[in-house]
């Protein structure tokens, strides 16, 4: 398992230069991250999470509907496969299934090509190829939708058993003194900070000029909230993130302010692979997550006391007051 980075706290030579200690923390950062991806623990993690049962919206709306604390869903047969039962008491949670049958493939020259897809493509997944119908994952078979049928799926927290894989990718580490600097960062750039408790075991999340913490979160979470607030919520880029980018990059731009100030037991590395990230993205994404890390930093240093507080702290490239 990745032991999480310690670091030391740079404000004992507040003249260090920054650049040059961003970029030997991204160098840190990245070989960590390339560590952490290839352990037994994280490996096992990234197969099981590819294997989860995918529901669509719909479901998932009646999946939170009828228990909103449920945050990993699947039929009793997936939990046994897994080595795990029902507890005694487990309640189900209802969704909707579709319910098929099978056609003649003599019907299928009746049926009108989807766009987009050639007459002798052999499909591999269930394509739409009329109202009604779709191919069967492995023969390519027709089959046609009759109706649907509830059928009852159960959340983790209902099961017991074999211990599923979790790495440790959570930085609980508090530093009271430099939150109350982030805060008056925050009420800078007019973006609201609240601590209350979040479901479904979230520790922060970030809405468009509002950051929502737990009571437990530590301060790379207020950083990572933060990160995402001058990144990708006040800055309205025109070029669309995946959501594994943008992760990336708040984690990375968290992760230096967090080392140049000292917090200890960071696990970003753990993070970043849980991400999928590797050490070649990490630098890839470095520039983009150093720029609001930079503008952070020297904005807590002035008011620490340790920074020119005449120095321009918005002339930093990628954010701006506009």
């Amino acid at each position: 398992m990745t032991e999480p980075i310690k670091t030391e706290a740079t404000l004992v030579n507040p003249i260090v230069d920054l650049n040059v200690f961003l970029r030997a923390h991204m160098d840190v950062l990245a070989n960590a991250v390339d560590e952490a991806s290839a352990t037994q623990i994280m490996q096992a993690w990234l197969h099981l999470q590819s294997n989860r049962p995918v529901y669509s919206p719909r479901n998932c709306w009646l999946a939170l509907f009828q228990d909103p604390e449920a945050t990993w869903i699947g039929p009793a047969l997936y939990w046994r496969v897994l080595g795990r039962d029902l507890v005694p008491v487990a309640q189900p949670i209802w969704i909707q299934a579709p319910a098929f049958v099978a056609t003649k493939q003599a019907n299928d020259s009746d049926l009108p090509v989807r766009v987009g897809q050639s007459d002798d493509e052999t499909p591999t997944q269930p394509v739409l190829v009329a109202p009604g119908y779709t191919r069967r994952r492995k023969t390519g078979g027709l089959r046609r939708l009759i109706y649907f049928i509830d059928v009852p799926v159960y959340d983790l927290r209902h099961t017991q058993g074999d211990p599923l894989p979790e790495p440790e990718w959570r930085s609980l580490a508090r530093r009271a003194d430099l939150e109350i600097h982030l805060e008056a960062f925050a009420h800078k750039y007019c973006i609201e900070v609240k601590r209350e408790q979040i479901l479904r075991g979230a520790l922060g999340f970030a809405a468009g000029g509002a950051i929502t913490l737990a009571p437990s979160a530590g301060t790379s979470v207020f950083v990572h909230e933060l990160m995402h607030e001058m990144l990708h919520q006040r800055q309205r880029r025109e070029t669309w993130l995946p959501t594994h980018v943008r992760e990336w990059q708040a984690e990375i731009g968290a992760y230096l302010v967090c080392a140049h100030f000292g917090i200890p037991n960071l696990n970003a590395p753990t993070y970043l692979a849980g991400w999928t990230a590797s050490g070649k993205q990490v630098r890839k994404q470095f520039e983009a997550a150093a720029n609001p890390a930079r503008q952070m930093i020297q904005f807590v240093e002035a008011r620490m006391g340790l920074r020119d507080a005449g120095e321009s702290l918005d002339a930093v490239d990628g954010v701006s007051d506009e």
